[in-house]
């Protein structure tokens, strides 16, 4: 489908493209999937996912192809990883909500749209949607990256983003950096068995939910802001984890 064409707002001319072919004017995109005008400067179209900058700038993006049963491991594990904040995000109990589109994400503070689009690739990966998950993921990276310095919330997201796309290295560092803040981090230890289970390394996800049901105890009296966040996909982790121990 080739480019829509937009209306200039300084000069009212109809073109294509970036710039005004008239006078000159920043304009907005118009996405080539679906039609949908994007602010100027996005890289992604908020209705689709699709790239707005060429195929050239998809040649240098990361590849988001997921890896062996990273798809079904997300799928299983999608639940708990869902924010359950109800007033910044769409609740885990009813994932079907958690919809981003160019009505709902310009309207948002930069954090409530990276956890917007956090919460859509946990919910499309959560139902087996991976084409979805995989679509919106590196939207909801680009989201993060334009946050700055992040906190340990911020990098398990991120993470988790990761890991649904596969790309397991890239994961591994956001979990070193909350390790190098909060060794026993509840969420570190969620990323962690995410991680294992995306590679197939059974040992590595028993020692996960061991280091979890450990640290349970102690790093819940700490009661840290992103705890409270992710308090129903933690509790549930915890009867995850604790079947598993007792059930191997």
């Amino acid at each position: 489908m080739s480019p829509r064409p937009v209306v200039c707002p300084k000069c009212g001319t109809e073109t294509i493209g970036k710039h005004c072919g008239q006078c000159g004017e920043r304009v907005q995109l118009a996405c080539s999937s679906c039609g949908t005008e994007s602010s100027p400067g996005a890289r992604f179209c908020q209705q689709c996912g699709a790239s707005l900058t060429g195929a050239a700038q998809a040649k240098d993006a990361k590849p988001w192809i997921a890896v062996g049963g990273v798809g079904i491991v997300l799928a299983v594990v999608g639940a708990f990883m869902i924010l359950d904040r109800q007033d910044r995000a769409a609740p885990s109990a009813t994932p079907a909500t958690s919809t981003v589109s160019a009505t709902t994400i310009p309207n948002l503070t930069p954090v409530q749209a990276a956890e917007q689009l956090f919460n859509h690739v946990m919910s499309a990966s959560e139902q087996g949607d991976i084409a979805e998950a995989r679509r919106f993921a590196p939207m909801a990276l680009e989201a993060y990256g334009q946050l700055g310095t992040l906190d340990n919330d911020a990098h398990y997201h991120v993470g988790l983003i990761h890991v649904t796309g596969g790309d397991i290295g890239s994961a591994q560092a956001e979990l070193d950096a909350i390790r190098r803040s909060v060794p026993d981090h509840l969420l570190g230890i969620m990323l962690e068995q995410a991680i294992a289970e995306a590679k197939g390394d059974d040992e590595g996800v028993a020692r996960a939910n061991q280091r979890f049901l450990s640290a349970y105890d102690t790093e819940i009296l700490t009661a840290r802001d992103e705890y409270e966040g992710h308090r129903a996909g933690i509790d549930g982790f915890r009867v995850r984890a604790s079947a598993t121990i007792n059930n191997p």
